[in-house]
């Protein structure tokens, strides 16, 4: 799923002041985004050219993404 950085750190604040989450703060955010960008990333882009990934947008209204993503799955 593709969503903009600063929409993610967005919606993760949000769920951690919906569900009391402490260890869901601006600073632990950012750095599990900043690995996710060294470590895993980086994996997505090997396998890209060598087998089929899908991106799927994830800004948007959560049905309309879900429609999107089992329309990719069938």
């Amino acid at each position: 799923m593709v969503a903009d950085r600063d929409e993610l750190i967005k919606r993760l604040l949000k769920r951690a002041k919906l569900e009391g989450r402490s260890d869901d703060n601006e600073e632990s955010i950012m750095n599990r985004l900043d690995i996710y960008e060294k470590q895993t990333f980086p994996i997505l882009n090997f396998y890209k050219d060598r087998i089929k990934i899908i991106e799927i947008d994830g800004i948007g209204a959560i049905n309309e993404i879900h429609k999107n993503v089992v329309k990719a799955l069938k």
